[in-house]
């Protein structure tokens, strides 16, 4: 019976990631229950240790917001050393959090150390960056802060449990919008209520040499969390992530 039971779970999960148009052999995902915080669903391949990329911005933007009095810059991005050739123009910290842009954490993590930035880690419960890490590897840009799946959506989810925090709040803002009009936006073709929701994107860690790795992570629905997902498409960006994860959300919630 429990063998059955996984083969009907694993197959909803399968036929919606395939409706969502995406190759079900290059997805990877973990769905957890929010209020208990166990996981409900999992598929996960090899490396399960990796950089999830852009998915470790708000953790610099916490530490920021502790060192600086919650007080943020406003900068404008005009394309230099950002993933947007055109720029994102002027933005504050949650444009720069919903649109995931490089340029405006690249200032930001200049200005915190590896440890400050650990210490917002920690206490989500992701690991902290190593000591020694570049200002790059504290947004993702650089493969040396590595994190599993589980520690990623378990940190997350326990940012939404600190949503009354004010450094918290202000980082959820930026999420919420990423699922609304960022670079999560594909969540919101596919789901009735707003959800927090982060892309990243990553060195592949299966192939050498082969494309990067989206990955998205979503926390849904906002206003009374159910359920968390964090996704990984193999050759993909972000945006195809959050394409699944919607999917999947849709799916587990509609079924």
């Amino acid at each position: 019976m429990a063998i059955m039971f996984l083969l009907l779970s694993v197959a909803w999960a399968e036929s919606a990631i395939s409706q969502a148009g995406l190759p079900v052999e290059n997805v990877d995902y973990v769905i957890a229950d929010f209020t208990t915080g166990q996981v409900v669903e999992e598929h996960w391949r090899e490396p399960q240790t990796a950089s999830p990329g852009s998915l470790l911005k708000p953790f610099t933007a916490l530490a920021y917001g502790r060192k600086n009095g919650l007080v943020f810059p406003d900068l404008n991005c005009t394309g230099e050393a950002c993933w947007l050739p055109s720029g994102h123009g002027q933005v504050g910290i949650v444009q720069a959090i919903a649109h995931s842009c490089n340029a405006y954490f690249r200032q930001l993590a200049i200005s915190v150390s590896p440890t400050e930035v650990g210490f917002e880690a920690a206490r989500l419960g992701i690991r902290a960056p190593p000591p020694n890490s570049r200002s790059e590897s504290l947004w993702g840009l650089r493969a040396d802060w590595l994190a599993t799946p589980h520690e990623v959506l378990r940190s997350y989810m326990e940012l939404v449990r600190r949503r009354s925090e004010p450094g918290a709040f202000i980082v959820l803002q930026g999420l919420r919008r990423a699922a609304r009009e960022g670079t999560a936006a594909a969540l919101a073709t596919r789901l009735p209520q707003d959800a927090y929701a982060k892309t990243g994107t990553a060195e592949c860690g299966h192939v050498l040499n082969a494309d990067g790795d989206g990955f998205a992570v979503a926390v849904y629905p906002a206003d009374a969390p159910r359920y968390a997902v964090i996704t990984r498409v193999h050759g993909q960006t972000g945006r195809v992530a959050a394409r699944a994860a919607g999917a999947l959300l849709h799916a587990l919630t509609t079924r």
